[in-house]
């Protein structure tokens, strides 16, 4: 596990977290937005980035829906594997909007099964709600299994079962901008 600031991130969500903050190219000086925020996985090393100058703010997935926070104050709003498990995803997106400035950058990801095309709906839902210039990007991970952590030992125990020692996930990164 990943210590930082009195809170354990796993690996798992860590290094997802991380590849999501620096492929939204959150920079010093930016104000963050976390979606989700739970263990940090993403306000983390969104903190890393943005310096003394910036800021982070997270916000948990049962209130993401209804973020009571000025409109366009935001640089960039980020939601690291989160929003497939909200009760109003589009709603998430649609504050997300609200909240982000002028030519911010929204950057979400998905748990996917396997490399995917993204959808031709995903591009069409994007421009509806007012972002353009969508980009995707297909990751997958393999990460060494950490026997003492007990969420991996019960999530991954069929994997685990034949002996191995690592991990595989994937995720589809999704980048849009206010315009």
């Amino acid at each position: 596990m990943i210590v930082n600031e009195s809170v354990a991130v796993m690996p798992f969500y860590d290094t997802f977290g991380r590849r999501l903050v620096a492929w939204a190219g959150v920079a010093g000086g930016d104000r963050v937005l976390d979606l989700g925020s739970s263990q940090g996985s993403v306000r983390l090393p969104a903190l890393e980035r943005v310096g003394a100058e910036g800021a982070v703010v997270g916000i948990d997935a049962t209130n993401a829906a209804q973020v009571e926070l000025a409109g366009e104050s935001f640089d960039v709003v980020l939601c690291g594997l989160a929003l497939h498990v909200m009760v109003a995803p589009f709603r998430v997106l649609a504050e997300a909007y609200r909240v982000l400035r002028p030519g911010g950058t929204l950057a979400f990801s998905v748990p996917v099964p396997e490399a995917m095309t993204p959808p031709p709906p995903l591009d069409e839902l994007a421009q509806r709600m007012g972002f353009t210039d969508p980009e995707y990007s297909f990751e997958e991970v393999h990460l060494l299994y950490d026997a003492l952590d007990p969420f991996s030992r019960r999530r991954f125990r069929a994997q685990m079962q034949g002996g191995g020692s690592t991990m595989d996930a994937s995720a589809l990164f999704v980048k849009l901008i206010r315009p």
